[in-house]
């Protein structure tokens, strides 16, 4: 019933109805009397007489017009304005009377119990430009839109250009291409050592200590109540100078036996 129904309304009914499908063809096959023994499985099930009624069965997926709320409740509506909303049969409603039907909506991609309707057995209608374009596939996440897919394509093709420039610099020019990396992960004063490349020995006159520190802002500096900012003392200026020597001579030995490995 799921292959018929995708035949005769492409546009609207896909495979992702098949668990629609797969319940109503059970109820379906529940009803069926079996030639045998002239009963209905639901019938030897209950252990009494059930007579399904043929007018309660239509083909999965066709057509079916619900009438509008407004109408149903017993008020009016505009003379020249649709009386009925199409929908897509998904079978009779497991949770309600055999006359009720769960119709899926073609915008929202919504399934709901309705009443008052009527059927298109014979798909007769689903060629009428007046019927809206199904657009539950999109709401359900099944497909993605128009928009989606161009931008999805758009951000696929410059990702892939910006691969291929990289790969065509690298190729015309690796040690270009390499100079052009960033070096975030290097310390600035690390950038600034300079190498001797003809006689391969590190050039030590071209290492440069860094600056001495500046002296924090008067706004980072504490300042006691009567408004007077206290001055760090000799001990501990001495030892902060201490540290910073030990940083330089550290690091200009490590960049020493670094390119002396090499």
């Amino acid at each position: 019933m799921l292959a018929h129904s995708r035949s005769r309304w492409p546009d609207a009914v896909n495979i992702h109805l098949w668990p629609y499908a797969l319940r109503n063809a059970t109820q379906v096959l529940n009803s069926t009397t079996n030639h045998k023994n002239g009963m209905s499985p639901i019938k030897l099930f209950a252990s009494t007489p059930v007579k399904p009624k043929l007018d309660h069965f239509h083909p999965f997926g066709c057509p079916v017009y619900v009438l509008k709320n407004k109408l149903a409740a017993g008020q009016g509506i505009p003379k020249w304005e649709l009386r009925a909303r199409v929908r897509i049969y998904l079978g009779p409603s497991p949770l309600h009377a055999r006359s009720v039907a769960n119709v899926l909506n073609l915008k929202t991609g919504l399934v709901s119990p309705q009443y008052h309707v009527r059927y298109d057995d014979m798909f007769e209608t689903v060629k009428d430009p007046a019927i809206p374009k199904s657009k539950w596939q999109i709401q359900a996440h099944f497909v993605e839109s128009d928009f989606q897919e161009s931008a999805k394509n758009g951000n696929q093709s410059r990702k892939a250009s910006s691969n291929l420039e990289e790969r065509v610099q690298m190729a015309n020019d690796p040690m270009e291409a390499i100079q052009d990396l960033p070096l975030a992960e290097l310390h600035p004063e690390e950038q600034q050592l300079e190498f001797d490349t003809g006689n391969d020995t590190l050039n030590e006159d071209t290492v440069q200590a860094p600056p001495p520190a500046e002296p924090p802002p008067q706004s980072f500096l504490r300042t006691t109540r009567r408004g007077r900012t206290p001055r760090p003392s000799a001990a501990l200026t001495q030892a902060l100078d201490q540290v910073q020597q030990k940083v330089v001579a550290f690091l200009t030995e490590f960049a020493i036996q670094a390119y002396a490995v090499e």
